[in-house]
């Protein structure tokens, strides 16, 4: 299990180094940075809602451990070539694979935490791979801030190659080969497009994706967080990031005590808290407010994707990455819905469209209740 957080931890680190965060020999990207940085975050958004199921369904006869350690040699591979390679294609065709590459590790790591898992933990196993992924978007931010100082943008992509092949690979080969699963004939992807599959994706789509980019928009926090000095910023966040991993796996174990109750549970928090930001216009209590919401975004994780796998059935093991696909494009989704409010009502009207979505997922939640426990350990392919 540390292993899995461990892995899904830094490619969620390294992902936006390839989605254009750090572009390599910037005076050769033409016509500007900027545009060559647009161009990789798009084909990484791509990658991941493309190529991700796509990939894990045309690998899916491979084994789950062998499939986990090529993706992520072949991440480590990619994410080197600007480093050597300049040029805005390179990025972008990079940033594309690293996508592909990451959603499929996602939902190898996801399915092969569950195969270590009894039945009755199946939450608490996927929710391990959800909390590398929320300590490594929130610490690699701050990390790759700190080691920018200390080396250039291509030396940094070949760091994070070496990091993945040093030292996640050598710990994924520890991690014991999981039995064999069973497949149902002609049943592997059928199963993700049932209507209260479809409404779990919805879930992922509208909380995951859309509501957080609403919030995230309709709130100036800028001025509070600019107060704070660099190491009370980093002291911040990567408290934060504990806590939030300690919440997502939390989420893990209400799901496995009922998908149903945790996800009506974090949804209330979601709810309320749009609601409360209303009539804020920031400060310590506005940041409160959004601390609360984003602990309740971690710990609805789980439960939405255990509960896609237990009523996808035998295409289980598309779960993760098509859950991963549908939360990426909630958030264009949601980034385009903001633009068009914004021009109307300002924040208020935007943080009232994110309640609006909170109380859509309720119904979503009622047509989705019908989730029944898998039937064995290693349930999801």
């Amino acid at each position: 299990m540390a292993a899995i957080f461990l892995t899904t931890c830094v490619l969620s680190s390294v992902g936006p180094l390839a989605a254009g965060d750090l572009p390599v020999a910037d005076a050769e990207l033409d016509p500007s940075t900027a545009d060559a940085r647009q161009l990789a975050a798009t084909a990484f958004t791509l990658g991941l809602v493309a190529g991700g199921p796509l990939v894990t369904l045309v690998s899916a006869r491979l084994g789950r451990r062998p499939l986990l350690l090529l993706a992520v040699a072949a991440t480590a591979l990619v994410i080197v070539l600007p480093a050597f390679l300049a040029g805005t294609t390179v990025l972008v065709a990079t940033a594309a694979a690293v996508g592909s590459l990451y959603g499929l590790a996602f939902g190898v790591a996801c399915g092969l935490a569950a195969s270590m898992a009894t039945a009755a933990w199946a939450g608490r196993a996927v929710s391990v791979a959800f909390a590398g992924i929320a300590a490594g978007a929130m610490l690699g931010p701050v990390t790759q801030a700190w080691l920018s100082e200390l080396f250039l943008s291509s030396s940094l992509l070949i760091l994070a190659g070496a990091v993945l092949i040093v030292i996640v690979l050598p710990l994924l080969l520890l991690v014991p080969s999981p039995t064999a699963v069973r497949r149902e004939r002609g049943g592997t992807v059928r199963g993700i497009f049932r209507p209260r599959a479809l409404a779990l994706l919805g879930l992922g789509a509208l909380l995951l994706g859309g509501q957080p980019t609403m919030v995230t928009s309709g709130l100036d926090l800028g001025a509070w967080i600019q107060a704070l000095s660099s190491s009370q910023l980093i002291a911040l966040v990567a408290g934060f990031a504990g806590v939030a991993v300690v919440l997502t796996v939390a989420g893990g174990w209400a799901a496995d005590r009922g998908t149903l109750g945790a996800m009506l549970a974090a949804n209330t928090v979601l709810v309320l808290s749009p609601a409360l930001l209303f009539f804020m216009d920031g400060g310590a209590t506005a940041v409160a407010v959004v601390a609360v919401w984003v602990l309740a975004h971690h710990a609805l994780q789980a439960p939405i994707l255990l509960g896609l796998i237990k009523v996808a059935g035998p295409a289980g093991y598309l779960a993760a990455p098509v859950l991963l696909s549908a939360v990426h494009l909630g958030s264009v989704a949601g980034s385009s819905l903001v633009g068009r409010i914004s021009e109307f009502g300002g924040s208020p009207l935007v943080m009232l469209s994110a309640l609006a979505v909170g109380l859509v997922a309720f119904p979503l939640m009622a047509a989705a209740r019908q989730a029944k426990a898998p039937a064995e350990a290693g349930h999801p392919r």
